[in-house]
């Protein structure tokens, strides 16, 4: 942008290829503590900014305004408003070097050099997930799911997460369908087919279940999901179960993706690594729905044989 000799515009250049070194360094108190050196960085600064920001003006519009007859009357207002706020110079040489700032409260004040030392930035994990290494594969409304999460203890460090397979007969190392059962039985009502279990005197473990279960300071909670048609849209789990447990604070940000959701899929691998799809709800111009959110977690180091 070019700006002409004589107008007295604040001008901050910057250019970087590549600002990930410093990254944490902008979210520390470093970087605050060196702003307010002249203790003038706070919320009278804001109402500075904002002025000046109402009456921003482009280059080379001062020659405009000085052609006009009021240039000096402009001038002499902006260098009113910019009094007691602070100038600074930023400099950055690029990865390995220390980030510069020339700090300066008035044109003829004193001068303040300040050098912060950046940090390497850590390795973004996102790690794939290995379907030929899948133990548990579910399918379920995101509701559900997420009254299940509300129910757990607020004191609770840790959630497990658990699964049975059905007590299927001549089936392989996955068990599961999309209706919670393969055989060819008869379709029917949830409430006469929950009456019917009773009677007969079938355990839901021989259908399979899928179990959240956390400790809190005053007792455990734990829920279980049956291998129904009414609660699985689909479940698979292998032959001798799964049991891992995670950080709760993980799962806060999950129950927060849930609220405007309709599907949950969650897939664990036998090394308990959790991939959790969400489908959120439809929009109004969009298609089948508005699109997924893709979490993934490690399962707490002593829960991994």
């Amino acid at each position: 942008m070019a700006q002409s000799s004589n107008a007295h515009l604040p001008v901050f250049v910057a250019e970087m290829e590549d600002v990930r070194p410093f990254a944490k360094l902008l979210r520390g108190i470093g970087l605050k503590h060196c702003l307010n050196i002249f203790g003038n960085a706070g919320s009278s600064g804001k109402e500075n900014i904002s002025n000046l920001r109402s009456k921003r003006r482009w280059a080379g519009e001062a020659e405009t305004v000085a052609v006009e007859g009021g240039g000096a009357d402009e001038e002499r207002r902006w260098a009113k408003e910019r009094k007691g706020m602070t100038g600074m110079r930023m400099e950055w040489m690029g990865p390995g070097y220390e980030l510069n700032l020339l700090l300066r409260d008035e044109s003829k004040g004193p001068t303040t050099t300040c050098a912060l030392r950046t940090l390497d930035p850590e390795e973004i994990l996102n790690p794939i997930f290995d379907q030929n290494e899948r133990a548990l594969y579910v399918i379920m409304r995101s509701d559900w799911f997420r009254d299940a999460l509300l129910d757990l203890p607020p004191s609770s460090s840790r959630i497990t997460l658990s699964a049975i397979p059905p007590r299927a007969r001549g089936r392989g190392r996955g068990h599961g369908s999309g209706s919670g059962n393969d055989s060819p039985e008869p379709e029917m009502d949830a409430d006469v087919m929950a009456n019917s279990m009773i009677r007969t005197g079938i355990r839901i473990g021989e259908m399979g279940q899928f179990s959240i279960q956390a400790e809190g300071d005053f007792g455990s909670v734990e829920l279980d999901y049956p291998n129904d048609k009414e609660v699985m849209q689909r479940f698979i789990c292998v032959d001798e179960g799964i049991s891992f447990s995670y950080h709760s604070a993980h799962f806060a940000h999950l129950s927060r993706a849930l609220q405007n959701s309709i599907k949950v899929c969650l897939e664990i691998q036998s090394d308990g690594f959790l991939s959790a799809q969400i489908m959120m709800a439809e929009g109004e111009e969009l298609g089948e729905h508005g699109g997924l959110l893709h979490y993934k977690m490690q399962a707490l180091e002593d829960e991994i044989l």
